[in-house]
């Protein structure tokens, strides 16, 4: 007569085998999502750096544009005039108001504000600009 439970062994992992590849796996695990978090602050901030210096150089472009291309320009510390002669009159190009952390910049045709601290504001240096 055949048995049916004969003494066969199945081929399977021991419990102590799963136990070490769970133990191996949550490391992993555990080293990519802190790999994954500290890339994504840092691409965060390297978010946030960009477009501060995007309107830096935005706003330092345009100020430039408007002044050279003014006849007079005129400040009251809180505000910047760009004037053009026209015919016999001044007409006002542009103008800039200076806020705590803003700049806005008004012309005939568009409002822009600029987030930045306009009482500590540098210009970049581009290479081969002259002051």
């Amino acid at each position: 007569m055949n048995c049916l439970c004969a003494n066969k062994r199945l081929p399977a992992f021991t419990l102590l085998e799963l136990i070490v590849g769970m133990i191996v796996s949550t490391i992993v695990l555990t080293v990519i999502f802190t790999a994954w978090h500290i890339v994504s602050k840092q691409s965060e901030q390297f978010s946030i750096r960009s477009e501060k210096n995007r309107d830096r150089s935005l706003l330092h472009s345009f100020l430039i544009l408007d002044t050279e291309s003014a006849d007079s320009v005129y400040s009251d510390g809180r505000e910047i005039f760009c004037y053009s002669s026209y015919r016999t009159e001044l007409r006002l190009n542009s103008s800039y108001t200076l806020g705590e952390n803003f700049v806005i910049r008004k012309t005939a045709t568009a409002n822009d504000t600029f987030f930045i601290d306009a009482f500590s504001f540098t210009p970049i240096d581009h290479a081969g600009d002259q002051p």
